[in-house]
Formats: structure tokens, sequence, C-alpha cells
């Protein structure tokens, strides 16, 4: 390598004026100036100048990048691009790296490839440096005894909330080690009991309940940082396969209550410069400790030292977790602290929505989002975060309880397109990039190909809960109600192991058509979440669909009690009204509903459905029936009732994409 080749172990720089890359500590100069790229692409970098001036083909390069990971070129094209543009080079005319059409890239300069323990003494140490740890040394090995080009050690992404995600993974890890001890036969079931003489139950062996992290901090403004840590890590987990995630809703629950063979709990104390992390793995039958760590570490700190046990780890237990896969699974996206900070924020108000039923903690998840973006613009999660909350508005798919109106749709489209597009071009595979894509056609009404796209990337990432909603939605549009039930039950089977979406089970059954299952969902639903506002609306109207009328009315107290907004409490009574017989009542009703300022469109046209008065219904949605408002229109073809031949624009783009209705489903408790 150039005209200072060493052991790949021990290189700490690479140089080749005036570039400077840090490969230990993920960092980039040009002219003195730090440069920032993602992961891939900074690995992409350090091994074209491992070997310079000679050829890399494309192959060799995704082996060495991704791990030998089936991608496509797109992905290697997609990095250089963001390495071209760190660097300010042109591809026809570049200074450090030349693409050979159709073969690969070759780094054009000689490299010096600097020591890490030399690294001072050559004068290229930016901030203060320790020794190389045991960690490093064991992970240049690896480099070295697999054949290949040293890679980086994993960048620092974040501050210490990604560090405990990565803790979680190693946990994670720590459980799958032991699955020889509580496994028998081939991952069956085995008996648990509980400590005080409990019942023996058959739990997975790789069932884990994640309980929300205690907040030692003793400041109120920290709930935000704790409550999206948890959300954060409930979702890393997620992705580990064969792992059954469940999340609990207090940090002393009842560990009885979990149906899981193993807890992960801990605390958090933060200060403006430190942080004490505390995290255990715990037996659930006798609360055995399997695995604990404790950290109190400057938040500058503690991202490196996560990477390294997480990694160390990961070889010692390649086989059933690789390094590779471990880095896929943790990586949050981004390298600035205040945007992954802000993620998290948007997270934890996110499901504060979802929880209370609060208009505003929605409007405060995205402004969260969008200054997550703002801060590093390409952070693919946030701009698909933000990208979400403008799908949500300018297609009537958000959850009962928002605020905004739906009547100006134009400029919520183009926001929307604007921020998916932005997931796309920064999406950190191409697994993630056709779920945006698919959301994106879905926008635009091409539901034929969001529903092929969406099949595939709920085969490769089943434990997706938004994912499945997406894929029952646009199920249903397409009129393909048996997709759309299996959906619906794949949803339902994430319910207890992702809480952002438990509240969602219980109307996607009925848009899937699924009304007993929506009922059994809506009665362990009530069981497990009586106070969840979202949970008492939705299963009040599924009891009234399948006749309960007396046990749904029990429930219109705590909805009128509650939170949601006016138009949905209205609803859910002019439901309860006419389910009775009480026209006038359900008039009443009706009136308030239209006299609702702004307008509520959807609960206008609920409201003249459940008077029996279909004509008045379908004037109220008559404006949105045109060519640019038909992204408005169509998904209230969600609703089984709703009958799409009534309005002719609509049906001429059905027709053109080849979907075939069924026969609306008659309301069962209209007033008529």
């Amino acid at each position: 390598m150039g005209d200072n080749s060493n052991n790949d172990g021990d290189i700490g720089y690479l140089v080749a004026p005036p570039l400077k890359v840090d490969v230990v500590e993920g960092r980039i100069w040009l002219d003195d100036e730090a440069k920032h790229v993602g992961q891939k692409a900074f690995r992409l970098l350090c091994a074209l100048m491992q070997r310079p001036e000679k050829l890399w083909t494309k192959d060799e390069l995704i082996e060495i990048v991704w791990d030998g990971r089936s991608v496509t070129d797109a992905v290697l094209t997609t990095a250089m691009k963001e390495l071209r543009k760190a660097l300010a080079e042109p591809a026809r005319n570049p200074q450090f790296i030349e693409t050979v059409h159709g073969r690969g890239y070759r780094f054009l300069l000689p490299v010096k490839a600097i020591p890490a323990q030399g690294a001072e003494q050559q004068g290229l140490s930016h901030t203060d440096r320790e020794a190389a740890s045991d960690v490093e040394t064991a992970f240049a090995a690896k480099a070295e005894n697999s054949g290949r080009a040293v890679r980086s050690r994993p960048t620092p992404i974040g501050q210490m909330v990604v560090g405990i995600t990565l803790l979680f993974a190693l946990a994670v890890m720590l459980l799958f080690s032991m699955r020889d001890s509580l496994e028998t036969g081939d991952g069956e079931a085995v008996d648990v009991t509980y400590n005080g003489g409990a019942t023996p139950n058959q739990l997975d062996p790789r069932s884990i309940a994640v309980l929300p992290f205690e907040d030692l901090s003793g400041e109120t403004a920290e709930a935000w940082f704790v409550g999206g840590l948890t959300e954060e890590l409930s979702s890393t987990l997620a992705k580990a396969p064969g792992l059954r995630v469940i999340v609990g809703k207090e940090s002393n629950q009842d560990v009885r209550t979990l149906n899981a063979a193993h807890i992960l709990e801990g605390s958090v104390r933060r200060s403006e410069s430190r942080v004490r992390i505390t995290a255990r793995l715990v037996r659930a039958s006798d609360r055995q400790s399997v695995w604990s760590q404790s950290y109190d570490r400057t938040n500058a700190e503690i991202i490196g030292i996560q990477e390294d046990i997480a990694l160390q780890i990961a070889q010692s237990l390649r086989v059933v977790m690789e390094p590779g896969r471990l880095e896929q699974m943790v990586e949050a996206g981004t390298r600035s602290v205040e945007a992954y900070e802000a993620l998290l924020a948007g997270h934890h108000y996110l499901r504060q929505q979802y929880i209370t039923g609060k208009p505003e903690y929605r409007r405060r998840s995205y402004e969260e989002y969008e200054r997550a973006r703002a801060l590093d613009p390409n952070f693919s999660e946030a701009h698909w975060q933000a990208a979400r909350y403008w799908f949500e508005r300018s297609t009537y798919i958000f959850p009962p309880g928002e605020e905004e109106s739906i009547l100006a749709t134009q400029e919520a489209s183009q926001r929307f397109e604007d921020r998916i597009n932005a997931a796309i071009e920064s999406a950190a595979d191409e697994i993630a990039a056709q779920l945006y894509t698919a959301t994106f056609y879905a926008h635009r009404l091409e539901y034929r190909t969001a529903h092929r796209l969406l099949g595939n990337y709920v085969q490769q990432r089943p434990r997706d809960a938004y994912a499945w909603v997406l894929r029952l939605r646009v199920a249903a549009y397409v009129g393909e109600y048996e997709v759309a039930r299996a959906a619906a039950r794949e949803l339902a089977a994430l319910a207890d192991q992702t809480s952002l979406y438990f509240t969602r089970t219980i109307p996607n059954l009925m848009w899937a058509w699924d009304f007993e299952m929506a009922e059994q969902q809506a009665w362990r639903s009530l069981e497990l979440a009586p106070e969840n506002a979202f949970v008492q609306y939705h299963a009040h109207r599924a009891l009234l669909w399948v006749g309960k009328n007396d046990e749904a009315k029990k429930l219109l107290p705590q909805i009128a009690a509650g939170e949601l907004a006016a138009h949905n409490k209205k609803l859910a009574a002019m439901r309860q009204a006419c389910a009775e017989g009480n026209q006038d009542e359900a008039e009443f009703l009706a009136t308030e509903i239209r006299n609702l300022t702004p307008p509520r469109v959807a609960a206008n046209w609920l409201a003249e459905m459940l008077l029996g008065r279909s004509e008045n219904a379908n004037a109220v949605l008559d404006p949105y029936d045109a060519e640019g408002s038909l992204h408005q229109l169509a998904p209230f073809l969600i609703y089984p009732h709703f009958d799409s031949t009534a309005f002719a624009t609509l049906s001429s783009k059905l027709t053109a994409e080849d979907i075939d209705r069924p026969t609306p489903l008659p309301l069962p408790y209209t007033c008529s």
C-alpha cells in the first residue's frame, strides 16, 4: 500500500494528501475540513484506499463493504455518489476515485498507511486518543484473518441512546447463545415456572419483554428521552430473526402478565454532560440475572465503547449472528447526536398520541422528525417518518383524533413527495427503499404496483408492523380481502410486541372484513388497555358491527370523558343512537357534526351514511371525484360500506388499475 505498507491490524490513518482518513474513529478530512458520510460510504472509501491505483471490481466492493450480502449494483452506486459529493469531485473528472465503466472503481492516488500507535507522531491526531483497545485489536485481527482489506470499525452514529440500543443487541445475542440450554429439540418451547408457584407456561425461549427504562434523572424534561428510547430499543430488537419482542407498559409491571421467558430492564440517569446506563437481562421464571452492565460515561465516549462490545460478542457468536448483520440491525443511520435525539423525541410523542388520543402529540412528533431531517439531510429514517405524517394528511389514512382538516391536500401531497423522495434517495438498503417506493405509488393511486412491492417487502421484513398496515389497506383497495385478512392477522400477532401499533389492530381487522376477529381483538384490547382512548373508540364500533349494542353502550361514558376530537366522540354517540333506533338523537348529533369548524369531510360522510342517506353522503365526497383530488377520495375504499361506483372518475381509475371492487356491505347499525 503506497510506500509505507504495514500490517492491516495496526492501521490508524490512511493518507492521500489532501485527503486524510481516521480508520479507527471513522472520520474524514479534506484540506483539514471535516467531511461526513454514512457508514457504507466510509467503508467503501477505506476499501478503495487500501488497494490504491488498482481496480476494485463491483463484486469485490460489495463483498467487503456489505459483508457479502445480496445487494444490487444500485446500492454501490448510491454509496459512491454520497462519497463523491463529500469529496466534491465529479465522476467525469475525478481527483480521487475513477469509475471503470462496467467493472468497478480505482483509487487514483498513492496512499500512506499510518499505524494507530504512531498517529500522534505523524501529527495527524485531531483529538486526544487512547491506546488501541483489546477490542480494536480483535476487530483488526478479524479483518486480517478473513483475507479481506481492513474495514473501519463502525463509526459513532449518535450519542448514548445508540449505545443502549447496542447493549440491548448484545443482550439479544446472549439470549441466542443460551438457546442450547433453553430449547428442547429444534426450538420448541420450554416449561417456565414463575416464582410464587405459578402454573408452568409454555414460553418461547427467545421471547423477551422490554420494560420501559426507569428515569432517574430527576428532570421531567427527560421523559421524552426515556420514552423514545424504549420505542427505539423495542424496534431494534424486533429486527432480530426469531426473537419475539413484547413491550411492557410500566417499569414495575408484573412479569407474569408479559408471557416472555426473559425480561430486559434498566435505568437511565442523564445530566448535561454525562449519562449512567444500567441494563439487565433476567430470566422471568426466577428473576435470575443472565447479564447486566453499567456504564458511567460522557456522551462523547459511550458510543465507541458499546460498538466495540457488540462487535466483539458478535465475533464470538458469528454462527448465530454475523458482525455485519449486527451492524445492519443496530445502525441508526446518522452520526448527528442532535438528529438522533430528535428522532427519539418524535418516537416518544407519537407513542403518547396513540396512548392518549391527544392530537397535539402527533404534531409534536412530526416537528421532531422535521428537526432531525434538517440536522442531517441524509437521515433516511427521519425523512420516512416525516413523509408518513403528510401521507396520512393527504390521504385520510390517519387515526381518529387529528385536528387538521383534510381539505387542503395539494400542499400536503407535495410535502409528502418531497420527503418520501428524500427517504428513497438516502435509504440504508434496497429493502427499506422498497417500502418507501411502495408508499409513493400508493399515494399516486398506482395500487397494483404498491401491492406488489409491499408483498415483497413484508416477506423480507415481516416484523414491520406499519408495513402490514399499508399491506392490508392497499390489499383492501384492490379488493383482495383474503390478502387483507392475512395481513390483519399478522398485525394482530404483532400487537402484543409493538406498542405503537397496538391500537390499529381492531379497525384494520374491520377493514379486512374480518368482523368476528375484530370483536375478539376488541375484548382483548379492552382487557389489556382499558384506558386507551383509541381502543375504546374502535372497540365500540366493532361491537356494534356484530350486534353487541349493550356491551358497546358501556364504553360511551369513557369515550365522552376522554381526549379524542369532538367529531369522534359525536360519531360514537351517533352510532349508538342509530343502533338503538333513536332517530331524533342521531339527527341532532349529525347536525352538530355538520357545524364543526373546520368541516370534517369524513365525519360528515359517515354521519349521512348512519342516517341511511347515501345520496347525501355521496354529495359530501363528490368534489373530490376529480383528477388531482382522487388521492383524498380513494382511501374511503377502506370502508366496507363505501360504494365506489357512485364516483365516475374514481371508477375509471380503478378500471385502469384492473381493480374489480366487491359489492359494498350494508352498515348494520344505520338509523333507517
